[in-house]
């Protein structure tokens, strides 16, 4: 196919929005070539939403003779998330065994990326529900076996295909110049506090993405979202506000010394959380702390949860118990299960220890400790027991042995950060708790994720707290009554 002097295609026959699959497929049927040709000759991967280099872009366009700027249209997705940070929705999982259409757009012989954006539940173009063509299983790739089950819509639906509707899609219409609009405003400023952010609560991968509710309810926060679109979008997220503090350029400087040294202010925060929670005077952040254990403590009163999380090795999981035989057995409540999570995120290493290795826990402090001391935020105990260079020794309560730099630049904001991170772990497990006691399975559960976040604003810092509304950041979920274990 490269050694053929042209190709079946013609200037202004790329269509706005379209898929990538869609044009790929358009490619192969009226090249009258296979799937495997057309795709080796085109280079590219219809699935794959990662960007297309510059110079494949300039090859296509003179190929094609198409405009550079309509091939680069298709593609870089003006309605994407890309370049959000922890802001963007989930992207689409690389296993999906359908292809997403409208009816009415097949009948003109169109698809667009839109249809497959998880985010909209109504075809944008018609405002109709999307329907779903599953692939046919064979020896192809996944890409092979999209364009194969699209083109089967296609023949079904589109007498003239694989030619088209050349007036179709309008680009004037009223809700898709609403959503376009909006989608570039939301990703603007989801990317400018992305850009800005130096620490989020809780960064660890095995948190995963934000939930679609989340994500959307925060970005409709950033960006007024139209009325005219809400009817299209699957989740709207609810309502979410912003609390704010600002904090001094004195912190702001201080971040950045640390940042020369190598020290990220997540490990300040964990050093300042260890060392404050057995200080003498404790912070304003213990005192929350055991203010919320002691409210979940008294909401549980006698235990009658009908859940016990049974843990076996590396495993665990939750099972159906009577309320009454709860108390003979060695099953862990979902009240238990949250005063544990409380504990173990801010109650200090003391807590972290039982039931843990406790050598390796030791000395992972121990360095940090070393950390925090070089680098001027902490200072040993008089009595402490202390290498020659710098660290401590074990067989002592090593948390004690360090007193915190009280007339450090960031106490107030590590302070700060802490209660908010742990409000928002209050929040997230008093929805979880009310969503059991509603007749949801415990395992059935999202908490919103990253919820307090710090950024450069001007010459200081900004800490931000995302609040969801009752309910906001996950959408309901019914009980689930199938494979729960029964214990008797």
């Amino acid at each position: 196919m490269a050694a053929y002097p042209s190709v079946n295609w013609w200037s202004g026959n790329i269509r706005r929005f379209e898929s990538r699959v869609s044009f790929a497929l358009r490619f192969r049927e009226l090249n009258c070539i296979s799937g495997r040709k057309c795709l080796d000759f085109l280079s590219i991967n219809p699935v794959d939403d990662t960007p297309v280099g510059s110079g494949d872009i300039k090859r296509l366009s003179a190929i094609l003779g198409e405009p550079l700027s309509d091939v680069e249209s298709l593609f870089a997705r003006s309605m994407g998330f890309d370049d959000c940070g922890r802001y963007a929705p989930p992207r689409r999982g690389r296993g999906r065994q359908f292809v997403r259409y409208c009816d009415v757009c097949a009948n003109c012989g169109y698809h667009s990326y839109l249809h497959e954006l998880e985010w909209l539940a109504k075809c944008p173009f018609h405002g109709c529900e999307l329907k779903e063509a599953w692939i046919g299983k064979h020896a192809g790739s996944i890409a092979l076996q999209h364009m194969d089950a699209l083109n089967a819509v296609m023949h079904n639906q589109c007498g003239s295909w694989p030619h088209y509707d050349n007036d179709f899609p309008a680009a004037n219409q009223e809700h898709i110049v609403a959503l376009e609009n909006w989608v570039v405003r939301a990703r603007r400023a989801a990317t400018r506090a992305s850009d800005a952010e130096i620490w989020c609560s809780a960064p660890h991968a095995i948190l995963g993405n934000i939930s679609l509710a989340q994500a959307f309810g925060q970005l409709r926060a950033l960006a007024c979202m139209p009325e005219v679109i809400e009817p299209f979008v699957i989740e709207t997220g609810g309502t979410w506000r912003v609390q704010r503090r600002q904090f001094p350029n004195e912190a702001k400087l201080e971040i950045e010394r640390l940042d020369i040294l190598g020290v990220s202010f997540s490990r300040v925060l964990e050093a300042y959380q260890s060392i404050a929670y057995v200080s003498a005077g404790p912070p304003p952040f213990v005192t929350r702390l055991e203010q919320a254990k002691n409210a979940l403590q008294e909401r549980h009163g006698r235990c009658h949860c009908e859940w016990g999380l049974f843990r076996g090795g590396w495993e665990s999981h939750w099972v159906k118990v009577y309320p009454d035989e709860q108390q003979y057995r060695s099953l862990s409540c979902p009240f238990e299960v949250a005063l544990e999570e409380l504990e173990r995120g801010w109650g200090g290493p003391g807590e972290a220890l039982i039931g843990r290795k406790a050598v390796q826990e030791q000395l992972r402090f121990i360095f940090l400790a070393h950390e925090m001391h070089t680098a001027g935020l902490i200072r040993y105990k008089s009595d402490a027991d202390v290498s020659s260079d710098g660290y401590l020794y074990v067989g002592q309560d090593l948390t004690s042995c360090c007193i915190w730099e009280e007339k450090s630049p960031l106490t107030k904001l590590l302070d700060t950060a802490s209660t908010w991170e742990i409000d928002s772990a209050c929040s997230a497990l008093s929805m979880w708790l009310d969503d059991i006691e509603e007749g949801v399975r415990p395992a059935q559960r999202d908490d919103p994720k990253y919820c307090v976040r710090l950024g450069k604003a001007g010459t200081g810092l900004s800490l931000i707290r995302w609040i969801p509304a009752f309910g906001a950041g996950r959408p309901r979920r019914p009980p689930d009554p199938s494979d729960v274990s029964q214990v008797q």
